[in-house]
């Protein structure tokens, strides 16, 4: 006759044994850096591991220098971004926003950053992978009259008019023009031209940079094969 007891034992002993071996340890899987997360969904990460804790696991503290300008640069919109390196390392574009930091252009500035979830700039409810400014190891005022290349890609959008002969770079940093300049860059502008232009910094870092020279223009789809593009390195 069948007998039902063996069979209810051995499947009782499974279901004990799955319930044993269940572990709460991947509760939680760990945020990759390029995870987007609101403001909400950010307050319910795990107390165990903070957000610097979670990024930390693929990007470690990091110790930057930021160089004197900043240069456009293009990611979910055109904007600005930082130019680093580590060491002695070359040039390269930060798009990373730095949380903390007190950016001054005609400024070369060394820093310790740790990675941490930032708000964005344009949503201003998520968060996204950034740095946090830890400390500020060294910085060196860049010395007046030195001048460095700028791309400006976006039109007006990029460059727009503030009144007698000052202009803004994306609302970061304001410029001088000659009348004569001033009016080659609104042409330039209402053609939706890119444009190459020479700046130097003032001899102090708060005051407006001079524009030295219009060194190229094109139509956007033309322009790099017309132009010659700023070394960053030399930058």
């Amino acid at each position: 006759m069948f007998n039902p007891k063996p069979i209810f034992a051995i499947a009782l002993a499974l279901l004990v044994g799955a319930c044993s071996g269940t572990s709460t340890t991947d509760e939680y899987p760990p945020v990759a850096s390029s995870t987007s997360l609101t403001a909400t969904e950010a307050t319910e990460l795990p107390s165990s591991r903070t957000v610097s804790q979670i990024l930390s696991d693929d990007q470690p503290t990091r110790v930057l220098t930021i160089k004197h300008h900043q240069s456009e640069c293009e990611g979910f919109y055109v904007g600005h971004c930082y130019l680093v390196r580590q060491g002695d390392g070359p040039w390269e574009l930060l798009y990373e926003q730095i949380e903390g930091l007190d950016y001054q252009w005609g400024v070369n500035t060394q820093v310790l950053l740790e990675p941490k979830l930032v708000a964005d700039t344009e949503s201003l409810t998520d968060l996204i992978p950034g740095y946090q400014l830890l400390s500020v190891l060294q910085s060196s005022e860049h010395h007046g009259g030195s001048g460095f290349d700028y791309v400006a890609r976006g039109g007006h959008e990029a460059i727009a008019s503030l009144g007698g002969q000052l202009y803004t770079l994306h609302g970061d940093k304001t410029f001088r023009c000659t009348p004569q300049d001033c009016a080659t860059i609104d042409s330039l502008l209402d053609q939706q031209q890119t444009v190459l232009l020479r700046f130097s910094h003032a001899l102090s870092t708060g005051e407006p940079l001079t524009l030295e020279a219009v060194m190229c223009a094109d139509a956007p789809d033309a322009f790099y094969q017309s132009c010659a593009m700023p070394d960053l390195q030399a930058l």
